[in-house]
């Protein structure tokens, strides 16, 4: 069954996101990062190439041609995920990403901001329903933030 885990309370999701597809990539997983709202996806693919100036994650978009041969895929769908690629799916977006079961590991980024918030309660009952037991993570509180 699918490992479903909640990181919440994320100051900034974009960097922590990068933080999280760079180990999960360095400990050897495909990773898929999967947003609905595709300019934000746009803008999560600006900051891999940014966040960390001295170290590289290699990512295409799904429909690229290497996607087949790239460890990092991002989409704004499900659709065309090969299935070489359903190891770690992190979630950037508010709603629950299409064919998540598929996946060994679901992480769920969670925001401050209320939004954010209220969107991530009803993923989280939803998982719920469909019979997983999701594990939290507060972010802020483990970064000692609090």
């Amino acid at each position: 069954m699918t490992q479903v885990d909640f990181h919440f309370n994320v100051p900034d999701t974009g960097r922590y996101g990068c933080r999280l597809v760079r180990k999960a990539w360095q400990a050897g997983h495909k990773v898929v990062v999967y947003c609905e709202d595709t300019r934000r996806l746009a803008s999560f693919d600006r900051l891999l190439w940014e966040f960390a100036p001295l170290s590289f994650i290699p990512h295409v978009s799904v429909r690229h041609p290497l996607a087949e041969r790239t460890p990092v895929l991002l989409t704004a769908s499900d659709a065309d995920v090969p299935a070489s690629h359903r190891q770690v799916l992190v979630n950037l977006g508010e709603r629950m990403p299409p064919a998540f079961a598929d996946y060994a590991r679901v992480v769920e980024l969670v925001g401050t901001d209320a939004q954010s918030r209220q969107a991530a309660r009803a993923r989280f009952r939803s998982y719920r329903e469909q019979g997983y037991t999701p594990l939290t993570h507060d972010v802020e509180e483990r970064d000692g933030n609090r």
